[in-house]
């Protein structure tokens, strides 16, 4: 089972056992994948966002029981500044992964940490954001040269690009959630894009949903979004009238494999 929608907020399991009429609910043990909200790219000739943390485990579930959880929202887009984090997706007590950190503002703006960091702004080199260890990966450095381009943000699997003199960085790549051996769902938690000023040099999203970096000519060069119930980092803002926007982060996911006679409410 996939939880993805902003309205669930708790959940049960009832595993049937005995017979004879009748049946009792015992505890069991079941896998699970838990993704926070993705990072908002920056404003203006900026990084892309991070994605959320991802974390995976196996705990024992008491049949019957009502286990309250959240799917974190994607970062917003903020005006002038950094793109936010993503909140946090919860479920219920075990650790919790963090939100993807916002991509750095073109003006000198540093990737914001988080499950995976945000990439730079073009007018920093610092490695991006930092992502937190067992959880996702760093955003990319940017770049000052003739064309100013933004770090990609960090994934799940892989580091968020730098920036070069030629390219925008590329987001992160996600992965696929599989649980003992089960593809649950098809990749998530990418890393949003870093911007360029033209579309031959852009950063595009990291695999799982991240949001493609924004450049300099409308109508199309808007930042995208990360996909919904991903976890993925949006892609960092343009650079001319109404372009300058960051793309917002993808919501979480939380993925639970359970046994065949279980039935989840």
């Amino acid at each position: 089972v996939c939880m993805i929608g902003a309205n669930v907020s708790a959940f049960s399991i009832g595993k049937a056992v005995g017979g004879g009429g009748g049946s009792v609910i015992e505890p069991f043990s079941a896998t699970w994948a838990v993704i926070s909200g993705g990072g908002a790219g920056g404003y203006s000739r900026a990084g892309g966002g991070g994605s959320g943390g991802r974390l995976e485990g196996t705990t024992t579930l008491d049949g019957g029981v009502a286990y309250q959880v959240t799917i974190g929202a994607g970062g917003p887009y903020v005006d002038g500044e950094n793109g936010a984090n993503g909140s946090v997706t919860t479920f219920a007590s075990i650790a919790l992964p963090v939100g993807g950190g916002g991509g750095g503002k073109g003006s000198n703006g540093q990737g914001v940490a988080g499950g995976s960091g945000g990439g730079d702004g073009y007018q920093q080199q610092t490695s991006g954001g930092a992502g937190t260890a067992g959880q996702g990966n760093r955003g990319g450095n940017g770049w000052w040269a003739a064309e100013k381009h933004g770090g990609g943000g960090g994934g799940s699997s892989a580091v968020g690009a730098d920036a070069t003199s030629a390219k925008a960085g590329n987001g992160g790549a996600g992965s696929n959630i599989v649980l003992n051996g089960v593809t649950v769902k098809l990749c998530s938690a990418g890393g949003g894009g870093g911007t360029s000023e033209s579309l031959s040099s852009i950063g595009m999203g990291g695999s799982g949903g991240g949001g493609r970096g924004g450049f300099y000519y409308p109508p199309i060069g808007a930042a995208l979004a990360g996909e919904v119930n991903t976890g993925s980092g949006g892609g960092g803002g343009g650079n001319s009238v109404g372009l300058k926007q960051g793309g917002s982060g993808g919501s979480g996911i939380i993925a639970i494999l359970y046994p065949d006679n279980a039935t989840p409410t």
